[in-house]
């Protein structure tokens, strides 16, 4: 890597940094510090692994609010049996500052606010690469706030809400 480039991302991630772990701390359970990020280097190999091609997909579309719902809970509850291992949170900052590891779903703070993340995009895909959730949401034609939660992978893609 050039000179010219390093620097440019040197900015990118000071400049980022402070907001990064903001909207890292909304996502987790936990404290989440500089010194918890995973490097550049890590985030990018992680980032360049993909999720088989015939991974199954499925989606579904809530009001914002359910996710705070006894129902979410049990389905959050059922995609740890499913893949029970440590995790990465990714946000759209993580390509600048890094993700952050937690130990399982159970550790992802599904009570965050609406006002999270101005991108309205979190990710939690799984250490071993075999699945993945995107959380998407989003304010509908009437203004309402929506959750379109994807399943990515063999594994969670077969758990039905």
């Amino acid at each position: 890597m050039n000179d010219s480039m390093e620097r440019k991302q040197k900015i990118a991630y000071k400049v980022n940094l402070k907001d990064h772990l903001a909207e890292l701390s909304y996502f987790n359970r936990n404290p989440v510090t500089e010194a918890s990020l995973l490097s550049i280097e890590e985030t990018k190999k992680i980032m360049n692994i993909k999720i088989s091609d015939q991974a199954v997909t499925t989606r579904f579309t809530i009001p914002f609010k359910d996710k705070n719902l006894k129902r979410f809970s049990l389905f959050i509850d059922l995609l740890y049996k499913q893949n029970p291992g440590p995790m990465f949170i990714w946000t759209k900052f993580s390509e600048i500052c890094g993700c952050v590891k937690i130990n399982s779903i159970k550790e992802f703070n599904f009570q965050f606010p609406f006002s999270a993340s101005s991108h309205g995009i979190v990710t939690i895909i799984t250490k071993n690469i075999t699945d993945k959730i995107v959380f998407d949401y989003y304010l509908d034609e009437e203004d309402k706030e929506m959750l379109e939660v994807s399943l990515i992978g063999n594994n969670w893609s077969a758990i039905h809400y």
